[in-house]
């Protein structure tokens, strides 16, 4: 793994929820991280979540992706 890695899997959610952060800062910018909307949209998913609940979340990804295409 990447030094890159290991703060990107803490800040998106993977390890422990975003929730816990304490600083607002910080969870505005693990919510411009497309990793964060990958685990919400898995989250979704496995726990049943509405279409219109992943279809918001895949909208977000694609719009992550042309801004960091940009």
């Amino acid at each position: 793994m990447n030094v890159i890695d290991y703060p990107i899997i803490m800040l998106t959610g993977m390890v422990f929820p975003i929730s816990i952060f304490f600083q607002k800062f910080i969870q505005y910018i693990s919510y411009l991280l497309s990793p964060t909307w990958a685990m919400e949209g898995y989250k979704l998913a496995i726990q049943g979540g509405s279409s219109e609940e992943l279809l918001r979340v895949a909208l977000i990804l694609v719009f992550l992706l042309l801004l960091f295409i940009l």
